[in-house]
């Protein structure tokens, strides 16, 4: 079970990493336009 566990919580980064990734380029884009 721990695991998996651990398996979760990389997954989780991960999400974490692409939703806060595109943050900035999404707010650049609305500045330039």
């Amino acid at each position: 079970m721990k695991q998996t566990s651990r398996i979760f919580a990389l997954l989780l980064a991960g999400l974490l990493l692409l939703a806060v990734i595109p943050a900035p380029s999404l707010a650049a884009a609305r500045i330039v336009t």
